[in-house]
């Protein structure tokens, strides 16, 4: 569905060995498209190209198609790389985790400090699988919308753009908050992997799977500390709003965006912008 006269111009601008990819995403703006074309020289990257299929495009236009076409693909990727990987994660051992958490609490002779861990933990456990329930069905959405798209050509407006860039601003907020809990609360698992090897009701109540879900979500604590701080992005973002943290994401992103693009534009062959 790409028009040939795009295909036309990338090869006006190809050079020696160079290959060329049309990416099928392209922005639709003020009535124009624009198409974004990578160019490769021995599995190199070495250039990349805004096409329009129409005439007489302006300078502003082609500036405007430039920043709104890179932030399209970054995002798209990003969404696939954090969400779909995610929407298909296992979710057995947070469920049998769970049950044997509630059992314990509702039927086991317990210390403070243990009824202490085990409420924390079922906490942490619930809010793991509603935070899993909610990407489940944002992804959801995103697929019937990214199906919509494809029905309709892979053509893409400003808007639409900025629709993309509120679901991953989304999954950004969810991955943090699992991210924390999970982290917060390692202390905690360790002491109710203790309380099972110590307390003799409790551990006639733990399952092998439960002993060994326990252990998992015990471990790990540095890599968690790592993996928390590579998306925590400002000071006070633990008491960020669902909302506050998407205005915040979604500003972070795109600014950081558009001082990548003045280094990106030594690689555009095309226009001269």
């Amino acid at each position: 569905m790409i028009p040939e006269s795009i295909h036309g111009q990338a090869k006006k601008y190809k050079k020696l060995f160079e290959s060329f990819t049309v990416n099928p995403n392209h922005l639709t703006y003020q009535d124009k498209d624009f198409y974004a074309v990578f160019y490769r020289r021995f599995n190199t990257d070495t250039a990349f190209a805004i096409f329009s299929p129409q005439d007489n495009i302006q300078n502003e236009e082609h500036q405007v198609a430039l920043e709104q076409i890179v932030i399209l693909l970054n995002n798209w990727a990003s969404i696939k790389n954090k969400g779909s990987l995610r929407n298909n994660i296992d979710m057995t051992a947070f469920y049998k985790t769970r049950h044997f958490l509630d059992n314990v609490l509702k039927s086991a002779v317990l210390s403070q400090a243990e009824e202490a861990a085990y409420t924390t933990c079922s906490i942490t456990i619930n809010k793991a699988i509603f935070l899993q329930s909610e990407l489940n069905t944002l992804m959801e959405e995103y697929k019937r919308f990214v199906d919509m798209k494809e029905a309709d050509g892979s053509k893409f407006t400003v808007k639409e753009i900025e629709y993309i860039q509120d679901i991953l601003a989304e999954l950004d907020y969810i991955q943090y908050n699992q991210l924390k809990s999970d982290y917060d609360t390692i202390d905690s698992f360790q002491d109710v992997k203790d309380s099972i090897s110590q307390n003799e009701a409790v551990n006639k109540m733990a399952e092998p799977d439960h002993k060994k879900y326990i252990e998992e979500f015990a471990r790990n604590k540095d890599k968690l500390k790592k993996d928390l701080e590579s998306i925590t992005y400002f000071d006070d973002q633990s008491t960020f709003t669902k909302t506050e943290h998407m205005k915040a994401v979604k500003n972070r992103f795109v600014e950081k965006q558009r001082k990548e693009l003045e280094t990106l534009k030594k690689d555009l062959r095309h226009p001269d912008i």
